[in-house]
């Protein structure tokens, strides 16, 4: 009977022990010097460490390149190599062959690049699209800021050296969460091989490998959509690699790996990190009130439904729960056609080793009707836009009255006051006459001599 008694209470602290979340006691241990987890809808940091320290990016450029061009081209467009486009690239850079006035399509060149992450096809994209590989380094520095990547600086379509050619895993996720939005990218950036048919200036196939390691197959890893490499030797390895998976998709940048396969199992470690152990929450959701006040010049106008601002899924740490987040919201006021915007700063409490503890800015928007109108009793009754509780309509109605009267008041004291000092001018005005008057009326009858009694 005891052992049976035992037998069943070990089962039951086993199934109890299996039923129970298991929680990441720490974040992912990584070698990479500076790597970022970011989420891909709202690019909220999951996880980073030394993610705003400058790097060299090496070849993981051309996601930059690869998007500008889908954004400003036509994969059917043809691109003519110029001298400079082919010749720039150093001897024992990635490159395809191509020659000085050949012809080849940009979605040939996106393959070259996105695959044999060729140099050569990266400069003619830059003078396909901007005229100039000068001209287009300037505009991929343009799109980095409209990105938020504030500490990138390119000089260069490709990702050669250069000391003035940098960037940090915080802003190359910016920039892959925008580049896999773009129509077609992931095409280019996620198969092994690709053959490209003959050009002007060569009769053969040419027959393009993905040196990526997650494309070859010595690295495995379900659900990856994008990826790029880089390498020179001041960047060292380099790597950024976009993923799904039930509906979540993350992106893990890691710079400035001594070892080729380090990059591998970094990007791995972070995106496993990212699927199994965050959960979502959801704003404004139950962190700010069901309704919230307009205001217009300081007066509360309407309300507005929180809801009509949609919702975001914002990601915290299985060990974390609602209670530990900590909001800031504020209000704008509407614009003349009713635009509503609603700015939501997000945070963990306290400090955190699992997470980032600053969840993101955000803002929401919604629309209404258009308040500006609302200037007098009139409009508002025809409008119909205050709303509240009656004596919350009261009280706006009452301070317009008293608004109203106490300009009236202030109005008729100024009239008066004008009336009485323009009364006095004419009273002093006639009182020196009578003097002057006088004066000249004894100098009449008293002037000419002496005068005896």
């Amino acid at each position: 009977m005891r052992l049976i008694r035992l037998t069943t209470l070990v089962l039951i602290i086993s199934m109890l022990a299996t039923a129970a979340p298991v929680y990441a006691e720490s974040a992912p241990s990584t070698v990479c010097n500076s790597v970022v987890l970011m989420d891909a809808d709202t690019n909220q940091v999951l996880y980073g460490k030394n993610m705003h320290e400058t790097k060299y990016p090496a070849s993981i450029t051309k996601v930059m390149t690869g998007m500008l061009a889908l954004e400003r081209g036509n994969l059917s467009d043809t691109l003519v190599m110029s001298y400079d486009a082919v010749f720039s690239v150093p001897r024992g850079a990635a490159h395809i062959a191509l020659d000085t006035d050949e012809e080849i399509s940009l979605n040939d060149a996106l393959y070259a690049m996105g695959v044999e992450s060729a140099n050569d096809a990266a400069n003619g994209v830059a003078e396909y699209v901007s005229g100039s590989m000068e001209a287009f380094a300037g505009l991929m520095n343009e799109r980095a800021l409209e990105l938020g990547a504030l500490n990138t600086h390119f000089v260069n379509a490709s990702g050669l050296e250069d000391n003035d050619h940098y960037t940090t895993a915080y802003d190359m996720a910016l920039i892959m969460s925008q580049a896999i939005k773009t129509k077609g990218f992931n095409d280019f950036y996620s198969v092994y091989q690709y053959t490209m048919n003959p050009t002007n200036l060569q009769e053969d196939y040419r027959y393009f490998h993905n040196s990526n390691s997650f494309f070859k197959g010595k690295f495995e890893y379900d659900g990856i959509i994008a990826s790029k490499t880089g390498w020179t030797p001041s960047s060292k390895h380099t790597l950024v690699t976009a993923a799904t998976r039930n509906g979540r998709t993350l992106i893990a940048v890691v710079m400035d790996c001594s070892a080729n396969d380090d990059k591998y199992e970094d990007t791995m470690k972070l995106l496993d990190y990212g699927f199994e152990h965050f959960d979502t929450i959801q704003m404004p959701g139950d962190f700010l009130p069901e309704t919230l006040n307009v205001t217009k010049s300081g007066i509360s106008m309407a309300h507005v439904d929180t809801n009509s601002f949609g919702t975001l899924d914002l990601l915290v740490h299985d060990s974390y729960t609602a209670a530990d987040v900590a909001v800031d919201y504020h209000l704008a006021e509407p614009d003349d056609v009713g635009n509503l915007v609603l700015y939501i700063n997000v945070r963990l409490k306290e400090d955190s080793s699992l997470m980032h503890e600053a969840i993101g800015d955000y803002a929401l928007t919604t629309k209404t009707e258009p308040l500006a109108a609302l200037t007098d009793l009139r409009d508002i009754a025809a409008h119909g836009e205050i709303s509240g509780s009656f004596g919350q309509k009261a009280l706006f109605v009452l301070k317009i009255v008293f608004g109203t009267l106490t300009g009236i008041a202030l109005l008729l004291f100024l009239v008066v006051m004008t009336v009485r000092m323009v009364r006095v001018h004419q009273i002093c005005r006639r009182k020196l006459a009578a003097k002057r008057e006088k004066a000249r009326w004894a100098a009449q009858q008293f002037g000419g001599g002496e005068h005896r009694l």
